[in-house]
């Protein structure tokens, strides 16, 4: 289980997500236990620019990873700039702090969203790739049906608690 005191716990509900007009090269793919191995050259590939791009990770996903998270209900949207897969977030019915083990059980129409990644490399994508991609995302979470959403930071990530409040989310304590 995840330490509560260093994180921030956020929710958003349905209709807090901020306006915002992303690149029309900019596209998502949803994937999950069903479809993973269509998307597993992207999976591969975002995994490898993680292990690359953040070398002092020491538990990156790897591709088999990846597979234990879609067998625990978890969910990915794939990120594309201009047709290449650039990052990707993820999402799971359920709290759960590593994308396998459950730490806490939703309700239907909630869900846990997280694990973003976006190349750290300047010459794949714009400098707002990130917002782009989170805002997408969030918003797909919306027209699935998705009314509360849940996700955590570390306590001293504050670009990400930035980006979560720029996008419309607030400060609250789901854990339990």
């Amino acid at each position: 289980m995840v330490d509560v005191n260093k994180i921030v716990q956020y929710r958003m509900v349905d209709g807090d997500l901020t306006t915002h007009n992303p690149s029309p090269y900019y596209s998502l793919q949803y994937v999950d236990v069903n479809n993973y191995k269509t998307y597993i050259d992207d999976i591969r590939e975002v995994s490898n620019l993680i292990i690359k791009q953040i070398p002092d990770w020491g538990d990156a996903p790897t591709v088999e990873t990846v597979i234990k998270r879609f067998e625990s209900k978890s969910y990915t949207y794939l990120f594309y700039y201009k047709d290449r897969c650039i990052g990707w977030n993820w999402g799971n019915p359920n709290f759960t702090y590593n994308w396998i083990d459950i730490d806490q059980e939703l309700e239907d129409d909630e869900t846990y969203l997280g694990g973003c990644f976006v190349s750290l490399n300047k010459d794949d994508r714009p400098n707002n790739s990130g917002y782009s991609m989170c805002y997408l995302f969030f918003k797909e979470e919306s027209n699935r049906g998705i009314k509360s959403m849940y996700g955590v930071t570390d306590d001293w990530n504050r670009r990400a608690s930035i980006l979560y409040y720029r996008l419309g989310w607030k400060t609250y304590n789901f854990i339990k």
